[in-house]
Formats: structure tokens, C-alpha cells, sequence
């Protein structure tokens, strides 16, 4: 029977128990339900008593119910919910009459005729409102007397259709698939009464508890099929909201009554009612196992917490980024401290923006399509304020929570880097200067060598200008010897003071390095107008070292704010060393060679001997001892001067040559 037929009939059911008398005797008819027959029986009331308890439970009616006199047609009594029905009010309603309710007239004709055969009528009809409307409702009207004259007792019910009846074997037959479709049912389904008294546990929902027979599962309670913290849920949730809502979904456990094991199960609650009264009849159950989702939840999560133990204790930033878009699906707390990026920002920016040059990361993608994955790919990054920096950026695809991802974990190598460009810079510093030292000892012209050492000065430093400025005498001024970068004109003409608010100035009187980051804002210094005229920004400064005074200054200068480093120092004063050292023995051959004219233009013999040879050979002779023996210089270079004492070789005069020889001293004979 379906759940229609159950409606209809249980209406039916329920107008034949009603019953009217004027209360003589119990054999009369009387306008109550039958359950309140037993509370009047035997009661001596007046007919007014008992008609105010009557017209009590009419207004305590919960459905539209009316009283119509079958003879005059008038409305005798309503309820609240027909005046809510039709929009009428209490004296509209019982001053009217019956044919004004039906949206047809010949309703009322009808139903009084069939009313005189019929015990009980149910028929669908149309009621209308005093505003036109028309209502579709269910009535059921059953013959009466009230207030001595014959009338009909209707109840109607709105938006009800009178059901049709399926034939009986049909009905038969879908009951029996229901019923095979449910103890068939691969889930847990029951039925319990609102005490909590269990009415049918199917096939699978016994085995699924340890319970045999439904005369086994009936003869347990529901509140022993519940743990006891999800008995608690069970009555302080789920039963309010099934009594308000009639559904109620969520996780829950069941007992298994052989193991004590509890089950991890999705629990659909809901509460069967009846459908025409909506009281509720029983409640329904059907709860999934879901045991093995739980264990696959389980693992999964602490799988997700092993990730999150290992990511959040790495000492390098990780991220995990969508391939497609770069959108951020997880980082770890490194990536603050590396890119400095406070979380909040971190989940609005994507990966592109950790990379200098976005470019990269296109690169590093399709390296790692190639290859699999990618170890230490050195680039540079960036920080959240724009500051470059280098990592080594080692990844891997994966998916990660659905989404085609990137692993990224970046390793802070900048300070490699750095050392590494250092450990470069001064390989080249030191290349650049062996090569000007070779040129220095081949002998170079000192201009040149000068003006090679301005170059190599630009070329290493990475500097527009490079200068070797002249101390000239009386120290009060340089002059730019030689120098690149500057104007053409300038270079052996252009003058600096040699004063401590120079910087060039203060190289000299200091004989230290000066070193100036930002010219603009260093107070130490006000000039020289050179450095002004060519927009220099930072520069450094070393004294080029002399015997007496220095010989000038070196200096390396940038139109750019650049921090010079103590290698950068270091390498300045190595070439300013080589410069020193050329220039002295460029002096010293000058002197040399002023000395050598002296001697050559003496009217006495002089002989020099190299004292470290062996046998102290003649070097050099001049030519007054050339015309003095009568030996050209090629017939005693390369001898010891002993040949010239012939066979005379006891004079007494060599002896104390001899001892002044042996004792490093001078000796007149």
C-alpha cells in the first residue's frame, strides 16, 4: 500500500470514529474523536458545557473544519484555519453561507445528496476566497446533527489530491522489490519506534554488528548500538534536529555486540511521518561503513603531517606552486625568513615573483619536463623589497591536492656566490697585476707602463675613470700624469691640490687608502673640482710610495654608488707597488747612468770586479785604464786583475790590498 493510499485511508478511518450526541446517552452521535469517548462516557453535563467543550476541540482543530446545516445551507461553526484558508474573519465566516465556500455551487447540491447514502465523503474540491482566489482541497465531509438540525461535519485539507489506488497485486508486487531492495542493501538500515525500541535491522546492517536474526537485533534497544560519547551526540543533536528538520546527516559508530569493536559509519537519520497528520510515526537509519575511508583518511593525514614535519623543519625555503598559473598551494616557514615575505602576502603572490628574471623559472620548467626533476639550479632571486640575491633551486613535479604542481626548495647561496666573485675578482687582480709587473720588467717605457695600469685599473674594478696623479715639487700639487676616462685635454695638464679635503689630497699626506662611497654626502671632503666636473659618486684613493715622499696617487673612481672592497684596496696598492718600483729604477738607471759618465770621463784608471763571482772577475773598466795598461776592455773583462802584476808578485803592497779585500774595507796603497 502506498503512502498515499495509508493518507487517505487513515483519514477515512479517523471520520468514522467520529461520533455526535447531545450528551443523553452513548447510543447518540457525537462530534468528538474517539479516544475523548471514553472521558465523556458516564459524564452528567449540561447540553451548554458540553457544547463549549465541543466548540473547543473544533477551534483546537489543526485542519480547516467546518459545520454546514444540510437544510438552510448556512455555516454553523469554523475554526481558525478555515478563516486563515479563506481570508475571512469569525463573523463573515458564520453569517454566510455554505455555497459562497465552493467555487461551484452544484458542490454543495451534490455533496447533501450523497451525504444521505454515504457514511463518509471524500471528494477533491474547490473552495474560494472572498477575494475570487480559488483553493484546491481535499474535503471530508460525514453526515451529523447539530443544534438539533442535520448538518455536515467537513475537514479539508489543502493541496491534497485524492489518491489513486494501484491494483492490489501491483501494489503487492512494489512492495516486494521494496522490501528485497533494502534487505539486500549492501548498507546499514533500520527502524526504530520513538521510544527507542527497535522495529528491523536488514541482512546487512545485522552482519555488519555481529547480530544473527532480526529477533536478535529486535531484542536490543538503539541506545545499545551506540557507544556511549555518540549516544550523547545522538540525543543532544541529532534528535532536536530530527524533530524540527526531519533529517539530520553526520559521522558516527556503531558497536559490533561480539568484538566491542566500534565501527566508523556516515549516519542519515530521518524521522517517518505521516502524511497527512505530519506526526511522527518511527525513525529510519541508513548508515555506510566506511571503516576503510577512515583508514585511508588516517594515513593520508598522518602522511600529510610527516610532509609538514619534514617541510617545517628544513633549514631552506620550500614552496609548492600550481604549474599552470604559479598560485602558491603550500610554503613553509623559510620562505618568510629567505624572501621576506610575511604569510599573508606570500598567499597573494605567485611563484613567478620569487625569481629576478620571471623568465627563469620558464626555463627551469622545461628542464624539468625533460629530466624529471632539477639539483641546485643556481639563479637569482628576488626579495619582497626588490633585493637580487642567489639561490639553488632544486625541484620536482608532483601532484599536490589535485592540482599539477612544482616542489621548490631554495637554498640561499649568495654568500658562495660573493665569495666565489671575490676569489674571481682577485684571480684577475692578480693576473692583471703579474702582467704589469712583466711589463715593468721588460723595461717598458714609464708612460706607457702608466697608462697600461690605468686600463687594467678600469677593466678589473669595472670603472669609468682610473688616474695616476703626480706629485710635483714642493708637494702643494698633483697633476694627472695618465689616466682613461678622463677629457684628452686633461691628461698631463690637469691640476689637484694636495690638501686633506681632496681625497686625492689626503692619499697623499696620509700615505693611507681613502675610500668614498657617496661623494655627495661624505663631509670629509669638498673637491677637487675634477672629481666634481665628472659626476664621480664613489671612488678610492693610495698613496704611490717614493724613498723620500711619494711619488703621487693612484685612484679608481665611478660615476655610480659602488662599495669598494679591502681586495679592491689591496689590488690598488699592488699596482701602485709596481708603479713605485719602476719609476725608482728608472731613477736608479738614470743615476746609473749619470755615474757611468762620470767615471768615463775620469783621467784615472778604474777597474769594478763583481765580488759574488768566483776569482772576482773585471766587469768594467774605463777607458783612462785602457790608455794607462794598454788593454783594450774585451782583453780583461772576465780576468782577475792579478794578471797585471806580471811575475812581481811579492810587493808589499798586496799584502794589505789583500787584507782591506778579505775585510770589506777601503784601502789606499
Amino acid at each position: 500500500m502506498t503512502s498515499a493510499h495509508h493518507s487517505w485511508h487513515y483519514r477515512k478511518q479517523a471520520l468514522k470514529k467520529l461520533h455526535w450526541a447531545p450528551g443523553q446517552g452513548s447510543s447518540q452521535r457525537q462530534l468528538l474523536p474517539w479516544r475523548q469517548q471514553q472521558a465523556l462516557v458516564g459524564c452528567q453535563r449540561s447540553q451548554g458545557e458540553l457544547q463549549n467543550f465541543i466548540t473547543t476541540l473544533v477551534e483546537l482543530q489543526p485542519h480547516p473544519l467546518a459545520v454546514i446545516s444540510l437544510e438552510a445551507g448556512q455555516v454553523l461553526l469554523t475554526n481558525r484555519p478555515l478563516e486563515l484558508l479563506l481570508h475571512l474573519d469569525g463573523e463573515t465566516a458564520e453569517s454566510d453561507r455554505a455555497p459562497s465556500f465552493f467555487a461551484r455551487s452544484l458542490d454543495q447540491i451534490q455533496l447533501s445528496q450523497r451525504l444521505q447514502t454515504a457514511e463518509v465523503i471524500e471528494e477533491p474540491l474547490q473552495l474560494q476566497r472572498l477575494n475570487g482566489e480559488v483553493v484546491d482541497v481535499l474535503a471530508s465531509a460525514k453526515a451529523v446533527t447539530y443544534q438539533g438540525q442535520p448538518a455536515a461535519l467537513l475537514l479539508f485539507y489543502p493541496n491534497v489530491v485524492k489518491p489513486v489506488l494501484p491494483p492490489p497485486q501491483k501494489a503487492e508486487d512494489e512492495w516486494q522489490k521494496f522490501a528485497a531492495l533494502v534487505e539486500h542493501s549492501q548498507d546499514f538500515i533500520a527502524m526504530s519506534s520513538l521510544d527507542g525500541s527497535v522495529l528491523y535491522v536488514n541482512q546487512a546492517g545485522r552482519q555488519l554488528v555481529g547480530l544473527e536474526t532480526l529477533a536478535e537485533a529486535q531484542a536490543h534497544s538503539i541506545t545499545e548500538y551506540l557507544p556511549q560519547d555518540d549516544l550523547a551526540h545522538f540525543c543532544e543533536v541529532t534528535l532536536p534536529i530530527l524533530q524540527t528538520t526531519g533529517y539530520h546527516a553526520s559521522e558516527g559508530k556503531l558497536c559490533h555486540f561480539k568484538t566491542g569493536d566500534r565501527i566508523d559509519v556516515h549516519r542519515s537519520c530521518f524521522a517517518v511521518k505521516h502524511d497527512q497528520t505530519g506526526e511522527t510515526i518511527c525513525l529510519a537509519t541508513i548508515q555506510r561503513n566506511i571503516t576503510v575511508q577512515k583508514r585511508a583518511e588516517m594515513a593520508l593525514r598522518e602522511s600529510e603531517e610527516r610532509f609538514r614535519a619534514i617541510a617545517e623543519t628544513l633549514p631552506e625555503a620550500m614552496v609548492i606552486s600550481r604549474i599552470t598559473d604559479g598560485t602558491i598551494l603550500y610554503a613553509n616557514p623559510q620562505v618568510e625568513s629567505t624572501f621576506g615575505l610575511s604569510p599573508t602576502a606570500l598567499m597573494e603572490c605567485k611563484a613567478l615573483e620569487f625569481y629576478a628574471d620571471p623568465a627563469d623559472r620558464t626555463v627551469l620548467l622545461t628542464q624539468i619536463k625533460q629530466d624529471g626533476c632539477l639539483q641546485s639550479y643556481e639563479v637569482r632571486a628576488k626579495k619582497a623589497n626588490g633585493t637580487p640575491f642567489w639561490v639553488a633551486v632544486s625541484s620536482k613535479l608532483l601532484t599536490f591536492n589535485g592540482n599539477a604542481a612544482l616542489v621548490s626548495v631554495f637554498h640561499d647561496v649568495t654568500h658562495r656566490k660573493q665569495t666565489e666573485a671575490r676569489l674571481q675578482a682577485i684571480a684577475q687582480q692578480q693576473v692583471a697585476i703579474a702582467a704589469l709587473g712583466q711589463q715593468a720588467l721588460a723595461g717598458s717605457d714609464l708612460a706607457a707602463l702608466m697608462a697600461a695600469a690605468t686600463t687594467l685599473i678600469a677593466q678589473t674594478l669595472d670603472v669609468p675613470y682610473a688616474g695616476v696623479f703626480k706629485r710635483l715639487p714642493g708637494g702643494n700639487t698633483l697633476m694627472l700624469e695618465a689616466g682613461l676616462g678622463w677629457q684628452a685635454d686633461l691628461v698631463g695638464a690637469a691640476l689637484v691640490n694636495a690638501q686633506s679635503t681632496s681625497p686625492i689630497g689626503a692619499a697623499l699626506l696620509t700615505r693611507q687608502p681613502v675610500v668614498v662611497e657617496d661623494f655627495p654626502i661624505d663631509t670629509r671632503f669638498s673637491g677637487p673640482p675634477l672629481l666634481y666636473n665628472h659626476r664621480v659618486v664613489s671612488g678610492v684613493s693610495v698613496a704611490i710610495p717614493g724613498q723620500e715622499h711619494p711619488f703621487g696617487v693612484l685612484g679608481a673612481y665611478t660615476t655610480q654608488q659602488q662599495s669598494f672592497t679591502q681586495d679592491d684596496v689591496h689590488f690598488l696598492q699592488a699596482i701602485a707597488t709596481v708603479l713605485a718600483t719602476a719609476i725608482e729604477r728608472k731613477q736608479a738607471e738614470e743615476r746609473l747612468h749619470l755615474m757611468e759618465r762620470a767615471i768615463a770621463a775620469s783621467s784615472n784608471g778604474i777597474v769594478l770586479t763583481d765580488a759574488n763571482q768566483p776569482d772576482d772577475p773585471i766587469i768594467y773598466v774605463n777607458p783612462a785604464f785602457e790608455k794607462m795598461t794598454g788593454y783594450t776592455a774585451a782583453e780583461v773583462l772576465g780576468r782577475n786583475c792579478r794578471f797585471l802584476q806580471g811575475d812581481n808578485r811579492d810587493q808589499p803592497s798586496l799584502k794589505e790590498l789583500r787584507s782591506a779585500l778579505q775585510e770589506h774595507r777601503e784601502c789606499h796603497v
